[in-house]
């Protein structure tokens, strides 16, 4: 449920920025303020609380965040605290993100490695996926050293494992079924 409620609200914001020829300046605001509730979960919570009535909740939104924010970014915020529907924020920025990566045609891509790769190995691997995708890839390390070496690349909801990890637990299931 709250995703098709982040998808809609992603999508209001995205068709209006697109409209408006506002996208990136938008697409910068909103990011700006994920980061902002992210690293302030209780001003989140605060512009969240039941107890607050409208009035307060806008006036507390029009201090903190008037001259900060464009009048479509502030005007959004606005509309998700008089739905009861800012608490779900994180979740329309990350749906907001997807519409705004297809219309820009970027992939973000996780690459989880067993040692942090170095600028010239992620540039590497970067361009390469590029190349494969046909996309601007926006590449991610993360480390994980249980993977032993290689990689394992996110894409989407795709995952891509060449780890050691992975060929070992391979090679024990072949040795099995041989063994068996």
């Amino acid at each position: 449920m709250e995703s098709l409620v982040a998808q809609r609200y992603a999508a209001s914001l995205f068709e209006a920025g697109v409209e408006e020829n506002c996208l990136e300046q938008l697409w910068q605001e909103i990011s700006w303020l994920g980061e902002l509730f992210s690293q302030n979960p209780q001003f989140l919570k605060l512009l969240a609380a039941p107890t607050l009535t409208q009035s307060e909740r806008e006036q507390i939104i029009k201090s903190t965040l008037e001259g900060q924010l464009s009048a479509y970014a502030l005007n959004f915020v606005h509309i998700l605290a008089d739905k009861g529907r800012i608490a779900s924020f994180s979740h329309i920025v990350t749906e907001f993100r997807k519409l705004y990566n297809k219309h820009n045609n970027i992939q973000d891509v996780v690459a989880i490695t067993a040692v942090p790769l170095d600028e010239r190995l992620a540039n590497k691997l970067r361009l390469r996926l590029e190349e494969l995708t046909g996309k601007t890839v926006v590449l991610e390390n993360q480390v994980d050293a249980s993977i032993l070496g290689g990689v394992v690349l996110k894409i989407d909801n795709d995952l891509v494992d060449d780890s050691v990890r992975s060929r070992i637990e391979g090679l024990k299931k072949q040795l099995s079924a041989v063994i068996a």
